[in-house]
């Protein structure tokens, strides 16, 4: 007999012996996702992921809710027999029920939702079959709004599993729409945030939480303990329960996980260890290149029990931006020992050569004046994406010396996150500032970075919001060099991409050819060089 220990979100297999086990790593071969890792000069086809869990002895496995049929088909082929299976269900329960007090959580007066809102909150409060609610609304449709919302509707503690720097963030939203206490919201990270979490909940008496916001960075590095570790080792360290607990024992009726194209497989991985009532993921856009990590979005979220959003609304300009370099120029795009397109060893490139960088600055401080600065009105903002830190920081640099009555500020990891919100002009990274973060009246977005990711176009592209009663509109440009074909593949796939997303498409050429002194002319000039098409 083999038992399958089936929760709300994955199933356990208890290995007892060989045959179990041969099973378990064979049906788990096939979650597996690789990549193209080099290695001694040669390019090698390696595992670089695993969609499933287990520990270092293999002593069990678990693996998606979703694939349960799958895993009983994959049995019949291995001669298992439907009288050799046993489904063992477990239902969710508290561990310390009395925890619970008659606490209401209610929205702060001012706060209700728009009518275009009520169909996402009725959605993420309802039923379904399958164990996630995904919300995939465009951006500036208020995705945090609506899932504070149904919190409310719901009355249940919820568990928010969260990049690091999205915690701020959140916690500032919560208390802005819910009517909560600072103590009644927690901010759980490292691994003295997550043992002071389940401490905390081991004393019954303590006060009920309404929010736990926790690290996704440091919740993985607990998984990678836990499955690495002796038993005793890991009681040892201070855990009083395994992961797969953590809902019971906190008392969480919701998970919540925003953001979740991102750090997928770290989603994915948290499902396996997962048993709550309900759970809840937020995305701007759930879209991948990758045909593996297409299947296993759709094992976590089946198409049929997503939201189904209407059209994402037409407010913004897309403008392709093209430039180029003199004749004769070695533009480098490759790191050394590869072929491939790196827009980090470009940037790095342009940093070795300031006459370059000069006019690459130039040329961008010309593009913000056409736009930006000419149709300026006091509370605009502008964001510029780099590739790199450094040349975000060089950027930020040339920007202020030119912007000496405007306030520039560069945002990237471990920098103020007022650096982001505040600031007239701020340069940041895609990997920074690309998602979950609303800048209020933002106006002009400007990618440098040559992007052929969906994922991360959308979510650069996503950064601007409809501002209302201005019929200066938004605009977003992206810079294509003429001199690297790439470029003008990731092009390409830039119109396909926008053409629904946009209001309008033009191209916008910039005739002055960096690397060649003649063609720099003064800068009461500089409107001549911009030549508009649609």
């Amino acid at each position: 007999m083999l038992s399958l220990h089936c929760f709300s979100h994955y199933f356990r297999i208890d290995v007892d012996r060989p045959y179990t086990l041969e099973t378990c790593k064979l049906y788990a071969s096939t979650l597996l996702r690789y990549s193209w890792v080099r290695e001694q000069g040669r390019w090698v086809r390696k595992p670089i992921a695993l969609f499933a869990a287990t520990n270092a002895k293999r002593t069990y496995f678990s693996f998606h809710i979703n694939l349960l049929q799958g895993f009983i088909n994959f049995l019949y082929t291995r001669g298992y027999k439907d009288k050799d299976i046993q489904l063992v269900k477990y239902p969710f329960t508290l561990t310390n029920p009395e925890a619970t007090t008659d606490m209401p959580t209610k929205v702060q007066k001012g706060w209700k939702p728009y009518d275009y809102q009520e169909p996402v909150i009725d959605y993420l409060i309802s039923k379904i079959e399958t164990p996630n609610h995904l919300v995939t609304l465009s951006t500036g449709e208020g995705k945090t709004s609506c899932l504070l919302f149904s919190i409310a509707k719901l009355q249940q503690t919820f568990l928010l599993l969260i990049k690091p720097a999205y915690m701020e963030k959140w916690y500032n939203d919560i208390h802005q729409v819910l009517q909560c206490k600072p103590d009644e919201v927690i901010l759980v990270k490292g691994e003295a945030g997550i043992l002071g979490l389940l401490n905390y909940y081991s004393n019954p008496a303590n006060p009920k939480l309404r929010a736990i916001i926790l690290s996704n960075k440091s919740y993985q590095l607990w998984l990678k303990f836990y499955e690495q570790s002796e038993e005793q080792a890991y009681y040892d360290a201070g855990y009083s329960i395994p992961p797969d607990l953590l809902y019971e024992h906190c008392n969480i009726g919701v998970r919540v996980i925003d953001e979740g194209h991102q750090d997928f497989h770290l989603c994915f991985k948290a499902d396996l260890y997962t048993n709550v009532p309900r759970a809840i993921t937020l995305s701007a856009s759930m879209v991948d290149e990758d045909p593996f990590l297409l299947e296993m979005q759709r094992v976590m979220y089946p198409p049929k029990d997503r939201y189904k959003a209407p059209p994402p609304k037409k407010y913004t300009t897309a403008t392709a931006f093209f430039y180029s370099f003199k004749d004769g120029i070695d533009i480098k795009t490759s790191w050394h020992g590869r072929t491939d397109y790196s827009h980090g060893a470009f940037e790095a490139w342009l940093l070795s050569r300031p006459y370059l960088l000069e006019q690459y600055f130039y040329m961008l401080y010309e593009l913000i004046e056409y736009d930006y600065i000419k149709h300026y009105k006091e509370g605009d903002r502008l964001l510029v994406f780099c590739y790199s830190i450094d040349l975000a920081t060089a950027l930020t640099k040339y920007l202020s010396e030119k912007y000496p009555k405007l306030t520039v500020e560069r945002y990237v990891e471990d920098d103020p996150y007022a650096n982001v919100m505040e600031p007239d002009i701020r340069v940041s990274t895609v990997l920074s500032a690309g998602t979950g973060i609303d800048i209020k009246n933002l106006r002009v977005c400007i990618l440098t970075q040559a992007l052929s990711s969906i994922k991360a176009n959308i979510q650069a592209f996503g950064r601007l919001r409809e501002l209302k009663g201005d019929t200066r509109g938004t605009q977003f440009y992206y810079l294509n060099c003429r001199n690297i074909p790439q470029h003008l593949i990731y092009h390409d796939k830039k119109v396909e991409l926008l053409r629904e997303r946009t209001k309008a498409q033009l191209t916008l050429d910039y005739d002055k050819r960096l690397g060649k002194y003649g063609d720099w002319l003064p800068l009461k000039d500089k409107l001549k060089h911009f030549k508009v098409a649609r």
